[in-house]
């Protein structure tokens, strides 16, 4: 996909956030929600049992949401000192074989608010982006890679659905197209939730 047509069909969906995954759960409450993917919120999988675990919960909701065999967009970022073409996909090279479109950078200013201390070196989140066919496991190992903390900003957006996964290091973060799909799939899933009362 195209940086043009990247940025049109962000901003006709998700028109008052920039594509940073740690801001969904801000900019966009109303449609996002988050299941962990571990049993007892446990952050980490340190077996293969775990491991196991953490994809079928990640591939029930990602296939789910997406759909198998649908179209979506991989994106993924990178912080840099200058705003660059292409990310380091080093500590993560299959996510590096997807993402072959470079993106706009953005500004410190546009992902964190919080104003830089004085001789500070400016501060860019370098994005990238690929499209894929999603098939159940296809992206087994890009999802290993976020869960170990080895990826930074890596999502999956369909823009047909209007719909975003964002896995971390300890679960995901889903955006749907509206609250009452969100409460749909909350509901769905309500066993893999946080028992906190901000969802987090």
């Amino acid at each position: 996909m195209e940086s043009s047509t990247f940025t049109d069909h962000w901003r006709s969906n998700f028109p008052d956030c920039p594509p940073v995954s740690y801001l969904f759960k801000w900019r966009l409450p109303d449609r996002w929600f988050r299941f962990h993917s571990l049993p007892e919120s446990r952050r980490y999988a340190e077996s293969d049992a775990e491991r196991a675990e953490l994809l079928t919960r990640q591939n029930t909701v990602l296939l789910d949401g997406i759909g198998e065999g649908e179209r979506c967009v991989l994106v993924a970022g990178d912080y840099s000192e200058s705003p660059g073409t292409l990310i380091n996909g080093s500590s993560c090279p299959v996510l590096a074989e997807h993402i072959t479109h470079a993106l706009p950078s953005l500004s410190k200013q546009e992902f964190d608010p919080e104003p830089s201390g004085a001789g500070e070196s400016p501060i860019y989140m370098r994005l990238a982006c690929g499209s894929h066919t999603l098939r159940r496991g296809t992206l087994d190992e890009i999802l290993l890679c976020a869960a170990d903390e080895r990826v930074t900003n890596f999502f999956v957006v369909s823009f047909e659905r209007g719909r975003i996964f964002a896995p971390y290091g300890g679960g995901v973060d889903v955006v749907l197209r509206d609250a009452s799909e969100r409460d749909e799939f909350r509901a769905r899933y309500a066993q893999w939730l946080s028992a906190r009362p901000d969802g987090l």
